[in-house]
């Protein structure tokens, strides 16, 4: 698929009509681009990913065309068929399968630019993840020059779990990781951790130590597709966000979104009120300890009651960039052992999780995952559903089956 011709007007437009606008409307600001003055390809750019515009944002400096190594989940519908037309290589969520691993070697051996991003999704909580345990062997697989993108201000400009753009700036960082001299010297899990080192960067600490801040008039809206544990009264799935405000519906209590990023509880009760500002990253890593826990103790009782209220989806079944088969609506719930997904049509479906691979979500509110050699695809009926509620529980459950967080 990556080796079809180029539609010769695919790239020109990107480069030359689109990425103009996104520079002016994001402020794009790019370091170090003189690199590429004096490295010629093949070479590997690996970077973080924050934004669904990152493959622009990653080609700002980069001259020439660049080939995007991306899940097949977006090889779908008319949009799909322009970026596969756009010159990628396509692969499985979590799966860096032998086709991929052939048309990245096929454009080395052209003196193609590659573009990776490790952590394989965009950050739920504003900073790096773990990537790829494979990125190391494909890095050395490979053999040319390592370059990384660092990406700062993208999460707090238009945050996975937002609808809305905020005003703020992007700004593009390169560096030359190591020659091709050095990545043949290092083994495979020197160059993965390599790579992890190189784009790990956290938004948070960006914005602080630069003095910088996103206002919004709804900052809080939808914040609930990230956050589902109340702190306050052990609550799943119970919180719901208006403007700058996120609450919970079961014990009532409220916190204050400020345009940084930081949540403030608010109370009548002024104790409450002098309470520690929370960031959102720090909140995603206390909830899944509380779920750690409360899974802990299901499991112990044999307790097979959902872990949430159940939520309409639309269902779909297919594999990889083949056309899909819509299932039709229903309701999705999650046990600590599986997801169910109930419907007039096919009745109770159940998916355990020891036996899932590549999930992940997808537009923060698309949930999906392989089964039996099928790839289910669940697109929330709300818009605030949180995926990551879903996605979370495998990650305890079965981690290696789960997107990396």
């Amino acid at each position: 698929m990556h080796n079809r011709p180029i539609s010769a007007w695919l790239y020109p437009l990107g480069r030359y009509v689109i990425m103009p606008v996104l520079r002016r409307q994001y402020r794009l600001n790019v370091v170090n681009a003189e690199l590429f003055e004096e490295l010629s390809p093949p070479y590997v750019v690996v970077a973080n990913h924050s934004t669904f515009y990152d493959g622009f944002f990653l080609a700002g400096g980069i001259r020439g065309r660049i080939y995007m190594l991306v899940t097949d989940s977006v090889l779908h519908g008319a949009l799909g068929a322009l970026i596969k037309r756009a010159g990628v290589v396509p692969m499985t969520k979590n799966l860096i399968n032998v086709d991929s691993v052939r048309g990245m070697l096929s454009l080395v051996k052209r003196g193609k630019v590659i573009g990776i991003f490790p952590e394989g999704q965009t950050t739920w909580h504003g900073a790096s993840g773990p990537i790829y345990p494979a990125v190391g062997k494909l890095v050395k697989l490979l053999g040319v020059p390592l370059v990384s993108a660092i990406m700062k201000g993208g999460y707090h400009t238009e945050p996975k779990w937002s609808r809305e753009k905020r005003d703020g700036s992007i700004t593009v960082e390169y560096k030359l990781v190591a020659g091709a001299e050095e990545i043949a010297a290092r083994t495979a899990a020197e160059l993965t951790e390599m790579v992890q080192s190189a784009i790990t960067h956290d938004d948070f600490a960006y914005i602080h130590d630069n003095g910088l801040s996103f206002p919004s008039k709804r900052g809080a809206e939808y914040l609930e597709r990230v956050l589902y544990h109340c702190p306050e009264c052990d609550a799943l799935a119970s919180l719901r966000s208006r403007d700058n405000t996120l609450r919970c519906g079961s014990c009532g209590a409220e916190w204050l979104w400020a345009g940084r990023g930081i949540l403030h509880r608010q109370s009548d009760d002024r104790a409450a009120n002098t309470a520690e500002p929370v960031t959102i990253r720090e909140w995603t890593e206390r909830q899944k300890a509380a779920l750690d826990r409360i899974l802990r103790t299901r499991l112990a009782e044999q307790d097979e009651r959902p872990l949430y209220p159940p939520d309409e989806v639309i269902a779909w079944k297919g594999y990889r960039t083949a056309r899909r088969t819509r299932l039709g609506k229903g309701l999705l719930c999650v046990t600590p052992e599986a997801y169910v997904f109930e419907s007039p049509k096919h009745g109770r479906l159940v998916f355990p999780m020891s036996e899932l691979s590549a999930c992940q979500v997808m537009e923060a509110n698309q949930f999906e995952f392989y089964f039996g050699g099928n790839i289910y695809v669940f697109g929330f009926a709300h818009p605030a559903t949180s995926g990551f509620k879903y996605i979370n529980v495998l990650q305890i459950r079965n981690p290696d089956a789960a997107e990396v967080i």
